[in-house]
């Protein structure tokens, strides 16, 4: 891919080495032009770490995933949505859309109704995340 060593790859994508390394992500095309729709933004060193085990084609193990807070976990999302890395979409965030939530409520309400739940307040539940 790219002989000198001012980049990493990610993906398909060019990250600049370091500022990456002092904690902020640049991330560049492969002809070394901005990605549109990314702007630079400051990482931790948790998020380095996982996105350096991308660069390096090792498993991302769970413990590295433990490390991280929510908002670490949010952000590691949107950048794997937004450099499409398939590999980060497996850790678990809480940026669902409300289709997906409405979904999930469904499927789960659905489950205990059909297991013989029938308490009023779940079936009242059931009527409105199916009209919604």
């Amino acid at each position: 891919m790219i002989n000198d060593n001012t980049y990493i790859t990610i993906g398909k994508y060019l990250v600049h080495k370091n500022n990456f390394l002092g904690g902020k992500l640049q991330v560049r095309s492969p002809n070394k032009n901005q990605v549109y729709g990314f702007k630079s933004q400051n990482i931790t060193n948790n998020i380095k770490d996982i996105l350096l085990k991308l660069n390096k084609k090792e498993p991302i193990s769970f413990k590295d995933v433990d490390k991280l807070n929510e908002k670490e976990k949010n952000q590691l999302y949107t950048i794997g949505q937004k450099l499409h890395v398939s590999e980060l979409f497996d850790i678990p965030s809480t940026l669902k859309s409300n289709e997906d939530k409405l979904k999930d409520e469904f499927i789960l309400l659905r489950g205990s109704l059909m297991a013989g739940n029938n308490n009023p307040d779940l079936l009242r539940k059931f009527k409105i995340v199916l009209l919604k």
